[in-house]
């Protein structure tokens, strides 16, 4: 029988370079930002980020160095900061923060995954 390879991973980046999410910038597409305070923000900012670059296919270090993402990333993260945000309610156990907010940390949802390493047919002959 022969070896079947896998198809190659596909070349980042993906669709336009930019920049990863900011406090200021989450705020102009995401009105409930509005209402987090700055610190709390800025934490589920970064680790939505760091979320996303651990499942993500790695960036090309010039990208990294510049602060940029593929546009997949960065709208991974805004997902998953929204996801992590939707978490903020007080789970007994694997919880952190203080006694103001408290966050239970979510694994990526299905659809962030999806887009930062999309599921492609191959075909099978048997």
């Amino acid at each position: 029988m022969p070896d079947i390879e896998p198809p190659e991973a596909e070349p980042i980046p993906r669709g336009t370079p930019a920049d990863w999410y900011t406090i200021d910038t989450i705020r102009s597409v995401w009105g409930t930002a509005e209402d987090i305070p700055d610190t709390l923000l800025d934490e589920l900012l970064y680790v939505a980020r760091e979320s996303v670059l651990a499942f993500a296919p790695p960036l090309p270090p010039e990208m990294e160095a510049a602060g940029q993402c593929p546009v997949e990333y960065r709208m991974a993260q805004l997902m998953q900061t929204r996801n992590l945000w939707n978490a903020v309610e007080v789970d007994p156990g694997g919880v952190f923060g203080d006694d103001t907010y408290q966050i239970a940390p979510k694994p990526l949802d299905w659809i962030v995954k999806q887009m930062l390493r999309p599921r492609t047919a191959v075909p099978v002959a048997l």
